[in-house]
């Protein structure tokens, strides 16, 4: 008697870790991820402009939503320190690029194995690989079925039972009457709009001509400081050519 190693094939963790939620602030921006904070700052206020409710009074709703969503991507994008921590949960958290197959082959190829000892003839096992290959075997059970167990010492009947239709009868039992579900759908949109009510409160909206007055504040602050460099650059250059003319 042989003693045989029999692999029970398992699906592969790969293909069932969750995805990010979070928005792509660079995608809301418009722009690349190689943008510079110039770039940034503008899009930022082309875009508040654009979405901001003042300038939308057809649609203030989905135009808030889209002001609070450019407001969130200029203050992580904004910060060097944020955006660096932005970046690198984004990169750890995304597909390799230029594969799309990647998590399919993945999956196909990390599938791992339990092993089993059973003490069987391995010619009689071949036989029953091959005869088993030649037509299609439909089971309502995954695990070995029954014919193995026959075809290799008549075994006592086992009885197996489906994961997923286990899974199935508890999901269904889970609500005691109809009405259950439709209640927990209900709280868990008052959960969602408490979220966003929050999340508004944390970015309030600006007027939009409070907004302009800090645009042209800020203007003018740069056009000083240009103003005061070249006044300096000046002196400087006419200092060195009294100094050259001695």
């Amino acid at each position: 008697m042989l003693r045989l190693a029999v692999g029970i094939q398992r699906r592969s963790l790969f293909g069932s870790l969750p995805c990010s939620s979070q928005q792509d602030h660079y995608k809301v921006l418009g722009l690349a991820q190689s943008a510079t904070q110039k770039e940034i700052k503008s899009a930022y206020y082309k875009l508040s402009k654009q979405h901001h409710p003042d300038t939308n009074p057809e649609n203030k709703e989905d135009a808030a939503k889209k002001f609070h969503q450019v407001a969130m991507a200029y203050e992580v994008l904004s910060s060097e320190d944020k955006r660096k921590a932005y970046d690198t949960t984004r990169i750890t958290t995304s597909p390799m690029p230029g594969d799309a197959s990647f998590s399919n082959r993945y999956r196909r190829r990390s599938a791992t194995k339990q092993y089993t000892d059973i003490d069987i003839d391995y010619k009689d096992f071949e036989h029953f690989q091959r005869s088993t290959r030649r037509r299609p075997q439909y089971h309502s059970h995954f695990d070995m079925p029954n014919e193995f167990y026959a075809e290799f010492g008549g075994f006592k009947k086992r009885v197996f039972k489906s994961e997923y239709e286990a899974a199935q009868e508890k999901h269904g039992s889970m609500y005691k009457d109809g009405r259950a579900a439709q209640r927990e759908m209900e709280e868990l949109r008052r959960q969602v709009e408490r979220e966003q009510a929050a999340q508004q409160a944390r970015y309030p909206i600006p007027t939009f001509e409070q907004m302009m007055r800090e645009k042209r504040a800020k203007e003018a602050n740069e056009a000083k400081q240009y103003m005061a460099g070249m006044f300096v650059t000046a002196i400087v250059a006419g200092f060195l050519t009294v100094l050259l003319t001695r």
